[in-house]
C-alpha cells in the first residue's frame, strides 16, 4: 500500500487531461482564427474576442473543475483530510477518485490504498470567478491580436506605394502569425484554469504542509523553470514558488504546476531531476540566471 504509488497516479492522470483541454483548445483556437479575416478584426475586434473568450472560458471552467477535484485527492491521499466541495458531504477516498476520473474521463483504476472515511474541512475555493478569466484573456487578445495588426496596418501606410496584392498577402500572412500566437496564449489561459485552483487550494486548506514546490511536466522543461525547480519545496507561499512577481505568468507551452508538499511525502522525481541538474551546472558554472537558462538551452539543443 503506498501513497507515493497513488498520489504519482493522480498527478500523471491530472496532467495528461490538462495537455488534453489545452491540445483541444490549441486546434479550435486555430481553426477559428484561420476564417478571421485582418480587416473584420481591425473593424470590430470586440466582436471577435467574445467569440474568442466564450471559447477558452468553457475549456477553463473545465480545468478549474478538474484541478479541484484533483487538490481534493491528492490531499486526501497524503493527509486522510479534504476540502469541502460546497456540498457538505464528508466523502471516502474511493468516492474522490470517482469524482475526479469521471471528470477526466478515465473509467478504470484500482488504488493502492485501502478504503477509508476522510476527514472534512472548510472549503478553500469560491465561486469561479469568470470576471477574473475575462481580464486575463482581454489584456492577452488586444495586445498579442489587436495592438500587433494595427502596428500592422499603421507600418504599412507609411509605405509610399504599396500594391493591393502585396499587402492582402502581407495581411494574410500577419493573420496566421497572430492566429498561432492566439493559440499558444490559449493553451496557457487554459491551463491555468487548473493551476489556479490547485493553487488555491495548496493556500487556503488546512493541512500538514512542508512548502510548495514548482514541479517540471511533460516533454520538456525551460531553464527558467528547472531552475525554480531545482530549489524544492522551500517556498512558505504559493507566491514564492513563482505565482507572483517574476514566473507568475507561466509562459505558453509551459505545462509546470505548483504543488503543496505534505509531511512524508517525497519530492517528486522531476524536483529530484532539477536538483540534480543545477547541482552539475554549478560545479562548473558561474553566472547569472539567464546563463543558466542559455546553458541549458545549447545542452537540449545538442542532444
Amino acid at each position: 500500500m503506498s501513497k507515493k504509488v497513488d498520489s504519482d497516479k493522480a498527478a500523471e492522470l491530472f496532467s495528461a487531461a490538462m495537455s488534453e483541454i489545452s491540445a483541444s483548445t490549441i486546434h479550435q483556437v486555430l481553426e477559428y482564427f484561420s476564417s478571421v479575416e485582418g480587416t473584420a478584426l481591425l473593424k470590430d475586434p470586440d466582436k471577435y474576442f467574445e467569440d474568442w473568450f466564450d471559447l477558452i472560458d468553457e475549456a477553463r471552467r473545465k480545468s478549474w473543475a478538474i484541478g479541484q477535484a484533483y487538490y481534493r485527492l491528492d490531499m486526501a491521499i497524503w493527509t486522510g483530510t479534504t476540502p469541502d466541495d460546497g456540498t457538505g458531504e464528508v466523502p471516502s477516498l474511493s468516492s474522490l477518485w470517482k469524482i475526479f476520473l469521471s471528470l477526466i474521463g478515465v473509467s478504470k483504476f484500482k488504488s493502492s490504498l485501502p478504503e477509508s472515511s476522510i476527514e472534512l474541512h472548510d472549503s478553500p475555493w469560491g465561486r469561479y470567478d469568470r470576471d477574473y478569466s475575462r481580464r486575463n484573456a482581454a489584456s492577452s487578445f488586444y495586445t498579442r491580436a489587436v495592438h500587433r495588426l494595427r502596428k500592422f496596418e499603421k507600418e504599412s501606410r507609411l509605405i509610399d506605394f504599396v500594391d493591393p496584392d502585396e499587402y492582402l498577402n502581407r495581411l494574410e500572412k500577419k493573420m496566421r502569425s497572430i492566429g498561432s500566437e492566439m493559440a499558444r496564449e490559449s493553451q496557457r489561459l487554459t491551463h491555468n484554469g487548473g493551476r489556479d485552483a490547485v493553487l488555491q487550494g495548496a493556500q487556503n486548506s488546512k493541512g500538514p504542509r512542508v512548502g510548495y514546490m514548482r514541479v517540471p511536466q511533460g516533454l520538456y522543461t525551460c531553464g527558467f523553470c528547472i531552475m525554480l525547480a531545482s530549489r524544492g519545496a522551500v517556498y512558505e507561499t504559493k507566491a514564492g514558488a513563482g505565482y507572483q512577481g517574476v514566473g507568475r505568468e507561466y509562459h505558453p507551452g509551459c505545462d509546470c504546476a505548483i504543488r503543496a508538499l505534505y509531511e512524508g511525502q517525497e519530492e517528486p522525481k522531476a524536483v529530484q531531476d532539477a536538483k540534480k541538474v543545477w547541482a552539475g551546472y554549478s560545479k562548473t558554472h558561474s553566472g547569472t540566471a539567464s546563463d543558466f537558462v542559455k546553458w541549458w538551452k545549447q545542452k537540449r539543443e545538442g542532444e
